[in-house]
């Protein structure tokens, strides 16, 4: 996990390794679901199970001509 500080603190975590339940909260996971920061999650999909029900999704696709990028989960109005 990378921490970035700013006016909303932003953690970084590479759930690549991550294969269950026991793995995940030994990254300390749980701890930084208060609501008060903003988590970047690479490789989402081997957590799916434990993702708050607000999540927003980024995936990036590499395509022929670049980069194809689907934003998925953005609440009305906030757009």
């Amino acid at each position: 996990m990378n921490q970035y500080l700013g006016r909303v603190p932003v953690f970084h975590f590479d759930m690549y390794r991550i294969e269950g339940e026991g793995d995940l909260c030994s990254t300390g996971y749980y701890d930084y679901l208060d609501g008060r920061s903003v988590l970047f999650i690479e490789w989402s999909e081997n957590i799916a199970f434990a993702l708050p029900e607000d999540t927003i999704t980024v995936s990036i696709e590499k395509t022929p001509g670049g980069r194809r990028i689907e934003v998925a989960g953005i609440p009305e109005g906030r757009e």
